[in-house]
């Protein structure tokens, strides 16, 4: 998700919004951009609003000054640190994913 003037955007909180209880009980990674803060401003406002849908926040993955990793051909490519981070984010969402899967289930 993209940091706007310090907050998130008003579609993705649309989105929680309207499938709120479809996402209940289940893990999320949030990956981030922007500039310095690479988006983080944003993560912390949105993380109240998740834990009040049900949403339990398994990793970041935030992405400061993200047009450096944009080629001229549109193509992201990460740097070292951004490609060990992703799958680190991944296994959080799966172990959170098996931990409220039964939880979900009842």
């Amino acid at each position: 998700m993209p940091e706007y003037n310090y907050g998130y955007t008003a579609p993705l909180k649309n989105a929680i919004d309207f499938l709120f209880q479809e996402w209940a009980q289940k893990p999320v990674g949030l990956v981030s951009y922007g500039g310095v803060s690479g988006g983080l401003r944003a993560t912390q406002l949105l993380k109240p609003v998740l834990t009040a849908v049900q949403l339990t926040v398994a990793g970041e993955m935030p992405i400061p000054f993200f047009a450096q990793f944009i080629g001229e051909d549109g193509v992201f490519r990460p740097n070292e640190v951004l490609a060990t981070a992703a799958p680190r984010m991944l296994d959080g969402i799966a172990k959170w994913a098996a931990v409220l899967g039964p939880v979900r289930a009842k």
